[in-house]
């Protein structure tokens, strides 16, 4: 039996938290790292995420400690919210031999949103219309559980082998009083490609509006295999040149943006009305959550 010992990536075989069972590595981003686990006492197969090692060994004891705090505090949250569309969290806990934080998911067949379209290219108007309801009632029952994910794109929904959307990562998220008129503000927080204006600057308010400028883009990048943003084609689009765009975007209309960028097939009918709604600069404008 071998037993982790310290926070380094962890080796198939290896038995973490007295209870998982490594199987292997399913993917690593710039926070964490999620494995599919055996877990042993049920004799079952489930996703488990961690804490990425270089995070941990690069951090002071006190930026250590608010680390953890806030891997919990997203556990804990994506586990509030309760819809098929939103990957489901078992528990979560920390490891008290490497003091590294996990948490226990479902484990997911099948393959990323962006993955989807860089292999297939523009979806047709059924495909992507499913795929963005689902998203959408995923984002709405966190909306409805008094969260904001703050941080949706393509790489963040994914579409498992029978065709349903979940939604991943609320990392970023931000709890939101439903009871109180504006949301909390917060520091400029999200993946440039994706966010919205409020995003870009300290302490404007973040709403589940927030989250409908996001999925307006993904739904715009679904049907054309573009970005709306110009910028946000090219590689080579300073971030701060990006930013600047996004808080100065003007209202084309995405059939005319689409042809600009040189997309062939035509958007489907009332698409350029909905969209507009979706990514007017004044979060007020919009609709006012992701099930509207």
């Amino acid at each position: 039996m071998v037993v982790a010992a310290s926070p380094s990536k962890l080796v198939p075989g290896t038995l973490f938290a007295d209870r998982f069972r490594v199987v292997r590595e399913v993917g690593a981003g710039g926070m964490g790292v999620v494995y599919e686990v055996e877990q042993v006492s049920l004799g079952r197969r489930r996703a488990l995420k961690t804490l990425h090692p270089r995070v941990l060994v690069r951090s002071t004891p006190e930026a250590t400690r608010k680390l953890r705090e806030r891997f919990l505090a997203e556990a804990r949250t994506s586990a509030s919210i309760t819809s098929p569309y939103v990957v489901a969290f078992d528990d979560c806990g920390i490891d008290t031999a490497t003091e590294q934080p996990w948490a226990l998911m479902e484990l997911l067949q099948g393959q990323p949103l962006d993955a989807l379209v860089e292999a297939r290219g523009v979806l047709g108007a059924a495909e992507a219309w499913t795929l963005l309801r689902q998203a959408g009632e995923g984002v709405g029952a966190a909306h409805r559980a008094g969260v904001v994910h703050c941080d949706l794109k393509p790489e963040n929904l994914f579409v498992t082998r029978d065709g349903t959307v979940k939604v991943l990562d609320f990392g970023i998220s931000r709890i939101v009083d439903a009871y109180r008129t504006h949301a909390l503000g917060t520091t400029p927080c999200g993946s440039p490609r994706w966010m919205a204006p409020e995003q870009t600057e300290r302490n404007r308010p973040i709403r589940p509006a927030t989250d409908v400028w996001s999925l307006g883009l993904i739904a715009f990048h679904l049907l054309t295999a573009k970005h709306y943003l110009p910028g946000a084609n090219r590689s080579d689009v300073p971030l701060l040149a990006l930013l600047l765009q996004i808080r100065a975007v003007e209202p084309v209309p995405a059939s005319a943006r689409a042809r600009e960028l040189g997309v062939v097939s035509e958007l489907p009918t009332g698409f350029d009305a909905w969209f507009a709604r979706c990514v007017v600069a004044d979060p007020a404008r919009r609709y006012a959550d992701a099930t509207t």
